[in-house]
């Protein structure tokens, strides 16, 4: 973490750069920034959340960040160059970053629920062509090689889609759980199967699914972006281990 805030007088000082990946960066109307607010305790202990206007004097944007996919999507960089902010605008208390993001799980699980989606919309997609694709004199989906990707690709869908039912749910009753266990598991393990999906997608499509006439190519472009976004799974996963 190499933002900080310094506490003067009535206010705090923001000074450091965010990642050219903040969703929305540039074109939003304020923005939730995390930084250290004291360097003598452990990291954990000094992460805190400040609330800071578009219009604050000292915030700065960089140029979007050019994706691979989510073509809709706006990311761009940071730059807090002396930003000051009432004292106020601190989420809750010092170094209270972890806790307070330990009761907003449903944004994990709902980045999920979109992956599960895109799964789905992969599985389909390749479901639909392989009905109507002949090889051989018949349609490709009654060749077992093409019958199998497919029966994968539904599983796999239904799976990710109850595991992010169930983090949703205990959102509900247990927000802490769902944010340090169930949500990351959800987020990564829908990730993962709209990967594979995607993947498959491509395969079964043969040389079409290489080709930007169709979907495939997009669906595997925007999934593969939802390894890092919101934390790599290797991030998340180590993260539920201290939680199990």
């Amino acid at each position: 973490m190499k933002t900080f805030a310094a506490r003067e007088g009535n206010g705090y000082i923001l000074n450091g750069t965010k990642s050219s990946l903040v969703t929305n960066a540039g074109i939003a109307d304020a923005y939730f920034i995390i930084a250290r607010t004291a360097m003598d305790k452990p990291l954990r202990e000094s992460l805190s959340i400040f609330y800071v206007p578009t219009d604050t004097p000292g915030i700065k944007f960089g140029k979007k960040t050019q994706m691979i996919g989510w073509k809709a999507s706006h990311h761009a960089e940071i730059c807090l160059d002396n930003v000051l902010v009432p004292a106020q605008n601190l989420i809750g208390q010092e170094g209270e970053a972890g806790k307070l993001l330990m009761l907003v799980p449903e944004v994990a699980i709902g980045l999920a629920a979109s992956y599960v989606g895109l799964a789905r919309a992969a599985y389909e997609y390749a479901l639909n062509y392989a009905k109507q694709r002949v090889s051989w004199g018949r349609p490709i989906i009654e060749h077992q090689a093409v019958a199998l990707k497919l029966a994968d690709m539904m599983i796999n869908t239904q799976a990710a889609r109850l595991v992010v039912w169930d983090a949703a749910r205990t959102a509900e009753t247990s927000p802490q759980l769902a944010a340090t266990v169930k949500a990351p598991a959800a987020k990564t393990f829908a990730v993962d199967v709209a990967i594979k999906n995607a993947q498959t997608a491509v395969e079964i499509l043969g040389g079409y699914g290489v080709t930007k006439e169709c979907l495939a190519g997009k669906f595997l472009a925007d999934a593969t972006i939802g390894y890092s976004c919101d934390f790599t799974r290797e991030v998340l996963r180590l993260g539920i281990v201290n939680f199990l």
